[in-house]
């Protein structure tokens, strides 16, 4: 039976695919002493991960916002691994140098308040973030869930400063890539029509009235699209 591999995002934990009810579906948790961020990067945890998961040829590789970011870094890695990918609020990267210093910039900061802020303190300004569009998460986080120091090295290590810009080698993967976004996240939405893929069951997906966290503001409407996607993938030889 396909296995279905999902990477929650940041202040995300594995329990939150639960409501999706998804079979054979296997959530992995950043705080995991084998994929925890280091100082080998996205590519060193890309690496890390594909070891860990040791998937079979049918199993579909999932991540939401900095889950999608590692997700394609996986499927770039090693792709023959992997059956399919969807890639959801994502970032394939960024192509300019002074973007990417800004970020680390920023990173850098949000990192050393999650270390040292009062925790609804940082919370609260995290989602208050013109990305998330003014909407509060669905999900109350509590400190006792993280680690704080996890959430700086996610920070550090992640940040979409270190990223390459993988639009081209997305579009050379030999396997089908569901990108999705919500229809109110204009800028990740944008990014999204920027990029070609090879594989023609590869697609762009839009969901509407739906922001970066579209997953949660539109659960059925996402569980539809995802669902579609595995039926079509694995249906073909």
């Amino acid at each position: 039976m396909t296995k279905i591999h999902a990477l929650h995002g940041f202040l995300g934990l594995p329990t939150d695919w639960q409501r999706f009810n998804l079979p054979n579906l296997h959530a992995y948790s950043l705080r995991h002493s084998s994929l925890a961020p280091a100082a080998d990067g996205l590519w060193g945890w890309a690496k890390r991960f594909n070891r860990l998961a040791q998937p079979r040829h049918d199993d579909i590789l999932m991540g939401y916002s900095l889950g999608g970011r590692l997700a394609m870094h996986a499927l770039v890695d090693n792709p023959n691994q992997w059956r399919a990918g969807i890639i959801i609020s994502a970032h394939p990267g960024l192509t300019s140098k002074k973007e990417k210093i800004r970020r680390l910039q920023a990173d850098k900061a949000w990192a050393d308040r999650f270390g040292n802020d009062p925790w609804q303190d940082v919370i609260r300004d995290w989602n208050c973030q013109a990305v998330f569009g003014g909407k509060s998460f669905p999900v109350k986080r509590s400190e006792h869930q993280f680690l704080r120091k996890n959430l700086q090295d996610q920070l550090r290590f992640f940040s979409t400063g270190h990223q390459d810009d993988l639009s081209e080698a997305l579009k050379g993967l030999p396997l089908p890539i569901l990108w999705i976004s919500g229809q109110l996240d204009t800028k990740f939405l944008a990014k999204a029509h920027e990029l070609t893929f090879s594989h023609p069951l590869s697609r762009v997906e839009s969901i509407a009235h739906a922001g970066h966290r579209a997953l949660w503001e539109q659960s059925i409407l996402f569980l539809k699209i995802i669902q579609s996607f595995i039926q079509e993938v694995l249906s073909c030889p």
